[in-house]
């Protein structure tokens, strides 16, 4: 298992990569959008990334979000990911089928009918208010670009992407390579690190084929009138989408009511018939709102939206201070067992508890040069609680030192970034500096074995515990 303990590039809010740094003018776009840094930092350092799973850094994921708790959002609200399938395009590169429903989402997808949408197909860029956008991806992660004023058409984006207005034509990329062309707000084409061109090809707003020059790499089938989307075609597949009824519920003096009906989608099969995915829209004795993805049963609250229950999970939403803060999330199983998360991103604390009762506080930068990053990490339940890991930073918000702490809170050890590599005078270890992108240390903590990998052009620092490896010593 690897778990990244440290990270440098952006993740979460578009402050952290607002810096502020003061550069030399120049005539690029990325020149003059570094340029601005100091007055979007002003404008935006406080401003966070409200999506349904954390960001990354430079580049697409290709896979579906992920949440603190599966089917729940950082607002509280029902958010079911699900990777049906991949269309694989050649060379290596897979372009995921991936479905999302919401219980907030309050618009009709013309691909999979009401709260459903497929990133692939709907992918898409829209303005917040006068300075501030948000961008669909492909896969799924919203995206966040934002200008110093609304003259400007050149905008910075969260994990080093940067975006240029002209005209219908919203164009965004990464440093490493890839970038994205929406035209009207939707997306046109994709470019990828390789060089490689893909370009949605659509009948009015509705996307019928993806292209790689005169190849067609996807197909969509649509019925006769061109509202209902019937089939996606690919790699010699199909996949048919059917549609069936979903209760509209509205809360009225206090009662829930169902109003009417839509139709949505609740099944995906094969060209044969074969059964891929069943899913169905149903209602509660209280007339709560229930979706249905085979045994799993989620249950919402229609007035705010938020998640009642999933399977044997209750839980308890507490909301933030607007709508699109992070809430505060609780959930107790059928052992009474509870598990809570929250990231108060104001204050820059995320607070993790699982069932064991283990509590771990992790602090960070709320604002400012270094916003994001990480200062403490905290361990501890009701009867204690002690600071585990410190870390330190040079000028520039690169990691120098990340310090360990016993349960009492004296240091164990700790790891100095150094110009040469790691140092870690304090913890045996058997150190090799395989290449110039990887330096590794193997390390005996406690009874358990651990590797730590550094990637110097990333600044992220893993540990893989490998409790069968033997431990080399000097």
């Amino acid at each position: 298992m690897s778990i990244s303990i440290a990270r440098i590039i952006s993740r979460r809010r578009l402050g952290r990569i607002l810096r502020g740094v003061a550069v030399p003018q120049s005539k690029s776009l990325i020149g003059k959008i570094v340029c601005v840094g100091g007055r979007l930092a002003l404008a935006y350092g406080l401003f966070y990334i409200f999506s349904d799973s954390p960001l990354h850094g430079c580049g697409i994921q290709w896979e579906a979000p992920i949440n603190h708790f599966d089917g729940v959002n950082e607002q509280g609200h029902v958010s079911f990911w699900d990777t049906v399938d991949t269309i694989d395009v050649g060379n290596g590169f897979k372009l995921p089928l991936i479905l999302n429903f919401r219980s907030s989402r309050e618009t009709t997808s013309p691909y999979a009918g009401y709260g459903w949408l497929i990133p692939l197909l709907e992918s898409n860029v829209v303005q917040l208010d006068e300075n501030r956008f948000m961008l669909v991806q492909p896969d799924g992660y919203n995206r966040f670009f934002g200008r110093s004023d609304s003259s400007k058409t050149d905008l910075l984006g969260d994990g080093g992407w940067v975006a240029e207005m002209s005209g219908n034509k919203f164009t965004a990329w990464a440093s490493c390579g890839w970038k994205l062309v929406y035209i009207n707000g939707k997306l046109s084409s994709l470019y990828t690190p390789d060089n490689r061109r893909f370009d949605w090809i659509r009948s009015g707003d509705k996307v019928t084929e993806i292209r790689e020059g005169g190849t067609t790499k996807l197909t969509a089938r649509w019925n006769n009138d061109s509202t209902v989307l019937q089939s996606l075609e690919f790699n010699g597949r199909t996949i048919k989408f059917i549609r069936g009824e979903k209760p509209r519920i509205q809360n009225i003096a206090g009662k829930n009511l169902i109003v009417a009906v839509d139709q949505s989608m609740v099944e995906l099969t094969s060209a044969s018939g074969v059964p891929l995915r069943d899913y169905s829209f149903q209602t509660d004795p209280n007339l709560n709102p229930i979706f249905k993805n085979g045994s799993r049963i989620i249950t919402w609250d229609i007035k705010t939206r938020t998640i009642i229950s999933d399977g044997q999970w209750k839980y308890s939403i507490q909301p933030g201070p607007d709508p699109l803060a992070n809430a505060a999330i609780q959930r107790t199983n059928s052992k009474g067992e509870n598990e809570f998360w929250h990231n108060d991103t104001q204050k820059g604390i995320e607070t993790v508890q699982g069932v064991n009762g283990i509590r771990k506080t992790t602090t960070r930068f709320a604002s400012g040069k270094f916003a994001g990053l990480t200062r403490n990490i905290k361990i501890g339940g009701d009867a204690f609680e002690s600071i585990r890991e410190l870390y330190s930073y040079n000028e520039d918000g690169k990691l120098l030192r990340k310090q360990f702490n016993d349960i009492n809170g004296r240091p164990l050890g700790s790891f100095t970034l150094v110009e040469s590599g790691i140092s870690n005078p304090a913890l045996p270890f058997d150190s090799t500096k395989k290449s110039a992108s990887d330096i590794e240390i193997k390390a005996e903590i406690g009874n358990r074995h651990a590797t730590y990998r550094l990637d110097p052009r990333t600044g992220i620092l893993n540990i893989v515990w490998n409790d069968s490896e033997p431990i080399t010593k000097n």
